[in-house]
C-alpha cells in the first residue's frame, strides 16, 4: 500500500504543524539534523520542506498533504490533494 506523503514546513510553522498532527492522533518525532522525521503510523511518510519550496513539491505531486496558514485567515490547518 502506498504511504500518504506529508510535508511539514521547516521553520516557524514546524512546531505548530507537529502540534496539530498530535491533536489529530499522530506522533511525529523530529531530529534536529534530519529532514526526515518519523511518525507513529506506518502509512504516513513525513518530510520537512523549506516553505518556499512547498508549492514546487505539491505541483510535482511529490506530497499530498501540507500545513497551510495563508489560506485560512492566519489560522493553521492542513490541506490535502487527492490524485
Amino acid at each position: 500500500m502506498a504511504k500518504l506523503r506529508f510535508g511539514i514546513p521547516k521553520g516557524s510553522l514546524q512546531e505548530a504543524t507537529i502540534d496539530m498532527m498530535k491533536k489529530a492522533g499522530y506522533k511525529v518525532y523530529v531530529s534536529s539534523r534530519s529532514y526526515y522525521p518519523t511518525a507513529d503510523d506506518d502509512e504516513l511518510s513525513v518530510r520537512l520542506i523549506r516553505p518556499q519550496d512547498m508549492s514546487r513539491y505539491i505541483e510535482k505531486r511529490n506530497y499530498r498533504c501540507w500545513s497551510d496558514r495563508s489560506r485560512l485567515g492566519g489560522r493553521s490547518g492542513f490541506r490535502c490533494k487527492m490524485y
